[in-house]
C-alpha cells in the first residue's frame, strides 16, 4: 500500500509525483496529468517503499472496480498513493505483463473481486491481496503468451479501426 497523500501538499512544481486512482484509466497513465506534491511537515519519511518502477503492476484496492496498471516509462520520483497495491514481479520467475492479463482475466477479476469488503467504498484489504493466489507458467511460457495475446489485441485494434473507417466513409 502506498503512501498517505494527506501528508502532502499539492504543488504544481513538487518534487514528487504520486498516482491516484484518478491517474490510471483504461491500464494505463499519463505522466504528464500525475499530481506533483511536497510533504507538509519538514519529518522525514521514507518513501522508497512507496517508489514505482518501470514493470510494477499496480492494483486499486478502493472502489467498485478494481483498476490495473502496468507501469512503463514512469519519472523517477513518482510514489503510489495508499489507495493502490504494489507488486514488482520476481525477474525471469514472473512476466509482469503476463501477471496484468492475468489479473484482468475473468478469473483474476474473480479472485480480486471475492476479496472486496462490501461498504460504501468497496476495500480490499491487506491480508486478503497477499494470500491471493496467482497461478503462472514457465518465463518462457508467460512470455510467448503474451506475445501472442498482444499480437491479437493489435490485430483486433486494426479491424476496429478500418471498420470506424469504413463507416465514416459511408456516411
Amino acid at each position: 500500500i502506498g503512501v498517505n497523500i494527506s501528508k502532502f501538499t499539492k504543488q504544481n512544481d513538487g518534487a514528487m509525483q504520486i498516482l491516484c486512482l484518478s491517474d490510471i484509466q483504461n491500464g494505463n497513465f499519463d505522466n504528464s496529468s500525475i499530481g506533483r506534491y511536497a510533504l507538509k511537515s519538514e519529518k522525514k519519511m521514507n518513501l522508497e517503499k512507496y517508489k514505482v518502477e518501470n514493470g510494477d503492476i499496480l492494483i486499486s484496492n478502493k472502489g467498485p472496480s478494481v483498476k490495473i496498471c502496468m507501469v512503463s516509462d514512469v519519472n523517477s520520483n513518482t510514489y503510489i498513493s495508499s489507495s493502490f497495491f504494489r507488486v514488482r514481479a520476481k525477474e525471469n520467475v514472473l512476466y509482469p505483463a503476463f501477471l496484468k492479463y492475468y489479473l484482468e482475466s475473468p478469473f483474476g477479476q474473480f479472485l480480486l473481486k471475492s476479496r472486496q469488503l462490501i461498504s460504501s467504498t468497496n476495500i480490499i484489504n491487506t491480508p486478503s491481496f497477499v494470500t491471493l493466489p496467482v497461478h503462472y507458467l514457465p518465463y518462457e511460457e508467460q512470455v510467448a503468451l503474451v506475445d501472442k495475446l498482444v499480437a491479437q489485441e493489435s490485430a483486433i485494434y486494426e479491424k476496429i479501426a478500418n471498420l470506424k473507417q469504413e463507416i465514416d466513409e459511408v456516411k
